[in-house]
């Protein structure tokens, strides 16, 4: 067990990840990272000791020998994560039982660099984090917080636990489940519940038996009308405010920008809290041709499809990667994967949810204007 210990407390890194296991529940692959990654590796032990009492963890090591878990092990020039991710050998033949920890098991960093490119940003991990989940499993991967990939580490599995004075300021796409300051840091109320629970979807409740068919008429006529209210009341807030307003055409320059003022209020702050987050990535291509082609004569049917342009490696290449949907919970995406490959529009191995917090607004519609003539004039450009 550790030497570092909680001014207050005494309590132990290890100790303080027991006491926060309880952040994990409802996940099943999460990185942990830390200020160093020897507290990272005891924090993951201190939370598989107490996991491990309701399900399979399995604990890999992202950080190369670490002393915490190499300790648990009596050979250490073992197989591992490295060839997982680059050669593809299954997780189940490089797993090492902890004798001092029920169900638990550890994949080693491997024989190859665990930092290298490639292991860290493989997609290799989206599997990875499929599996576990259709297992009911737990796997914990100890990351190194100074590892340039670890954000896209981060967006593959479920989120991560950050833990001491690391990572103050993660990016928008980096998910923490939970962090950790120090060691003596009060544990999680018995009702906490972990920040991207994955809801339970109920069936909507039978209609009573019996009823007059006129009784089911006017019930679906209200409903209609509510309907109709919401979608004119939405669209009525995004319209402009005069439907003669001046269109700059695309060839002149932008206006100037209002001049910043002291001010600090947020536009639209309940904007996070009515955020659609979870989409599916399908594919990225190279030119801006290819991905249209996709979504329009193969992609044509999924909600909210549209493009991004991502710039990849040093030299910023720009692909252009195909999304579509919005869903608020990970579960409504993960149904849109699944129905689309049920469908066989893409392959089964094709695809993958993704968090896209952002979006543009390009225009607004009129009420009285044809939804369809505006989206058909930036089709004409080119616009997904």
């Amino acid at each position: 067990m550790s030497a570092l210990r909680g001014r207050h407390s005494g309590r132990s890194w290890e100790e303080a990840g027991s006491a926060f296991a309880s952040a994990v529940d409802g996940f099943h692959a999460v990185v942990i990272c830390g200020e160093t990654d020897e507290v990272a590796a005891e924090v993951a032990l201190g939370i598989a000791r107490v996991a491990s009492t309701r399900r399979k963890v399995t604990i890999a090591d992202l950080s190369g020998d670490v002393a915490p878990i190499k300790a648990l092990l009596e050979d250490w020039n073992l197989d591992g994560v490295t060839e997982a991710i680059l050669y593809g050998v299954s997780f189940p033949r490089l797993e090492r039982p902890v004798a001092a920890l029920k169900r638990t098991s550890i994949v080693p960093s491997g024989a190859d660099d665990v930092r290298q490119d490639g292991v860290y940003e493989s997609t290799r991990w989206l599997a990875l984090a499929r599996d576990f989940r259709k297992q009911g499993s737990l796997l914990l991967i100890v990351a190194s917080a100074a590892a340039p990939a670890l954000r896209k580490l981060v967006e593959y599995v479920d989120g991560a636990i950050v833990v001491g004075k690391a990572l103050g300021d993660p990016a928008p796409q980096f998910l923490v489940l939970k962090r950790i300051p120090y060691p003596d840091s009060p544990p999680l109320p018995a009702r906490a519940r972990p920040t991207r629970e994955i809801p339970v979807i109920h069936d909507a409740p039978p209609l009573p038996v019996g009823l007059p068919p006129r009784a089911y008429a006017v019930a679906g006529l209200v409903t209609l009308v509510l309907v109709l209210a919401l979608i004119t009341f939405m669209i009525t807030r995004s319209a402009p405010e005069s439907e003669n307003a001046a269109i700059v055409p695309p060839g002149l320059p932008p206006a100037p920008a209002p001049a910043a003022t002291d001010s600090v209020l947020v536009a639209n702050p309940a904007d996070s809290s009515a955020s659609s987050p979870y989409a599916v990535q399908f594919l990225a291509a190279n030119t801006l041709e290819g991905a249209n082609f996709e979504l329009r004569e193969k992609l044509k049917s999924v909600p909210a499809g549209t493009i991004s342009p991502v710039p990849i490696g040093a030299d910023r290449i720009t692909w252009y990667r195909v999304v579509g949907g919005a869903y608020t919970d990970i579960r409504s995406a993960d149904s849109l994967l699944a129905a689309v490959r049920h469908s066989r529009t893409v392959g089964p191995a094709v695809g993958f949810v993704v968090r896209v917090p952002f979006a543009l607004l390009v225009d607004s519609v009129a009420i009285n204007e044809p939804v369809a003539t505006k989206l058909q004039r930036y089709l004409s450009r080119g616009l997904p």
